[in-house]
């Protein structure tokens, strides 16, 4: 029996970091800048390099993680042959794709049969991830988180599928039904954030007071981004508001819009708050919930369904450090990260 192929604690905390400035300046900035006030040629230049080497890099890392747990989880006896025959070939078209996207071969995440490859794949991977991740009591919360993001991003597949379907055919009522399938997504997406924040409450002694402080800045921000859609917005609520419009899905939920802007920027607090040190949480557990998190739902998307296989993975191979003996684990993991799961 071989243990699982080690991935470095600070290498899969570099790929949160580089996730969350990806997610601001590749995503949001980048989209937003353009067009919001004349004279910033610089600044969106800055911006857009420092988007697309986040992106890249984030590839990078994604892939080298992706591969080395893999290969590690793959020569584990310890695991089903089934779960090992499913997911390696999963995987390793997750990481063909984001390698061709990287490349700009395939890079339009907006084709729906590149879509739905993606989704299918790292979704299934994520789903046969669930019984191992799960299983140990230590990993319950994380395991649950697990399951809800999956669901979420099941089902807003679904409803980006039906809704393209009903826009090529003007067919009304599958619009809003996928509408609805979204709102689900969204419902299921803020229970993954509420258990995550509840988890760090129980577990971290200033826990409670840095999640009621992300909760306030967030909303108070997506208040604050309300104005910059009114005529008369001024420049940081208009660049915050459009911001924060590149964060959504399409089709979009029948929530509103500042309840899902409060939300994605609540989602980027709580993954911050992750790869910081609060004592007695493990840090790969926290790291393997970040990543799952910044997934945002979207499976369909090259990056997003790298961290939703990182993440799922991640939480497999903890789980399978938990069976190992001592010797093995403190072989394997630092000692003080053990000590953490062992003393929950």
């Amino acid at each position: 029996m071989n243990p699982p192929h080690p991935v470095s604690p600070a290498t899969t905390r570099l790929t949160v970091f580089v996730a969350l400035l990806a997610v601001v300046f590749g995503r949001a900035l980048a989209s937003a800048l353009p067009g919001s006030r004349a004279g910033l040629g610089r600044v969106l230049d800055a911006s857009r390099l420092l988007g697309g080497f986040s992106s890249q890099l984030l590839a990078v890392l994604l892939v080298l993680i992706i591969g080395r747990l893999i290969v590690g989880l793959w020569q584990d006896s310890r695991l089903p042959l089934a779960y090992r025959v499913v997911v390696t070939p999963a995987s390793l078209l997750i990481i063909m794709l984001i390698i061709a996207a990287s490349f700009d071969e395939l890079m339009n995440p907006y084709l729906p049969e590149v879509s739905l490859l993606l989704g299918l794949a790292s979704t299934l991977v994520a789903i046969n991830s669930i019984k191992p991740s799960v299983t140990p009591i230590r990993l319950r919360a994380s395991g649950i988180t697990l399951v809800l993001v999956v669901a979420a991003s099941a089902s807003q597949i679904t409803a980006r599928l039906l809704a393209l379907q009903a826009s090529g055919a003007a067919l009304h009522r599958q619009f809003a039904v996928a509408r609805w399938l979204a709102s689900g997504a969204t419902v299921l997406d803020a229970l993954a954030l509420v258990l995550t924040a509840v988890w760090l409450t129980l577990f971290w002694k200033r826990g409670r007071f840095a999640i009621f402080v992300a909760l306030g800045v967030a909303g108070a921000m997506s208040h604050f981004s309300r104005s910059g859609s009114r005529p008369g917005g001024g420049f940081a609520t208009v660049l915050l508001s459009r911001s924060l419009a590149q964060l959504h899905r399409e089709p979009g939920s029948f929530f509103p819009v500042w309840l899902r802007d409060a939300q994605e920027l609540f989602a980027l607090f709580i993954a911050g708050l992750l790869i910081a040190q609060p004592r007695g949480i493990a840090l790969e557990q926290r790291l393997s919930i970040a990543l799952l998190l910044l997934a945002r739902s979207s499976p369909d998307i090259p990056l997003c369904s790298g961290l939703l296989v990182a993440g799922a993975l991640g939480l497999v191979r903890l789980s399978l450090l938990l069976e190992a003996p001592p010797m093995e684990r403190d072989a394997l993991q630092d000692t003080r990260v053990d000590a953490a799961l062992r003393a929950r």
